[in-house]
């Protein structure tokens, strides 16, 4: 929906969504496992270590996805 929005993509653009796409997948995976293996129920200890290997690369993905999306160089650099 959001090429009808944007008039002309590139490289970055396009990477930056598909990081987007990668990290909501990424947290509807974790979703599902938490849920169907009841890790979260089971111990505390285990679901400290399944949100910790979900959430840093969803967050990192998300970050990276933001900051690709606002637009030029000069975001990067700062």
């Amino acid at each position: 929906m959001s090429y009808f929005i944007q008039e002309g993509t590139n490289r970055r653009y396009e990477r930056s969504r598909w990081m987007l796409v990668t990290a909501v997948l990424l947290l509807a995976l974790h979703y599902f496992l938490q849920m169907r293996f009841s890790i979260r129920a089971t111990t505390d200890t285990g679901a400290t270590v399944v949100n910790i290997l979900f959430y840093t690369p969803a967050a990192f993905l998300f970050s990276g996805s933001v900051l690709g999306l606002e637009g030029d160089r000069r975001r990067f650099r700062s």
